[in-house]
């Protein structure tokens, strides 16, 4: 009962933040975004965006791994993070940055949902559709191409169960 009810104010207070980034990069206060954006990994992720930057995709899936097993709820809200990274990036002009934030988000999203299923991407429909849809218009890896694939497909899968 300890547990779920520390889960449920971490992911409160996780969802406070990301609305503060939100509304900070909308209002053009890059500068506290980008902060609360720090913040927020260095709290919920244990490294800064800086540092995990400095990781390969493979070491930075090896670091959202504990005891073997992927630790889903860093791994999305990771993938959170990078979306939020993205937005600002945009808004900034830096759409090179933007674009590679959106890749690893997509791949971190389809990570988790092969771990647990698509149903672990409730909730965040609206930040993965948003990392989709970045992506698609250029050419991409091969591993973000194929993550993409995947996201789209089970998106229409989905759909058509409706």
């Amino acid at each position: 009962m300890i547990q779920k009810d520390y889960l449920e104010r971490a992911i409160e207070s996780f969802a406070q933040i990301v609305a503060f980034i939100i509304g900070r990069t909308k209002a053009g206060d890059h500068e506290d975004a980008q902060l609360a954006l720090q913040e927020a990994a260095e709290r919920y992720i244990g490294f800064s965006l800086g540092t995990l930057d400095s990781f390969s995709y493979e070491g930075l899936r090896s670091l959202l791994r504990v005891g073997g097993s992927l630790d889903v709820q860093r791994c999305l809200m990771l993938a959170d993070l990078r979306v939020l990274e993205a937005r600002l990036r945009e808004a900034e002009g830096l759409g090179e940055l933007a674009l590679r934030s959106y890749s690893v988000a997509l791949r971190l999203y389809m990570e988790a949902a092969d771990d647990q299923g698509l149903a672990v991407l409730e909730g965040r429909g609206e930040l993965a559709e948003i990392a989709a849809s970045h992506v698609r218009s250029y050419e991409l890896e091969p591993e973000v191409e194929l993550a993409l694939s995947r996201y789209l497909a089970s998106r229409q899968a989905n759909a058509t169960s409706e």
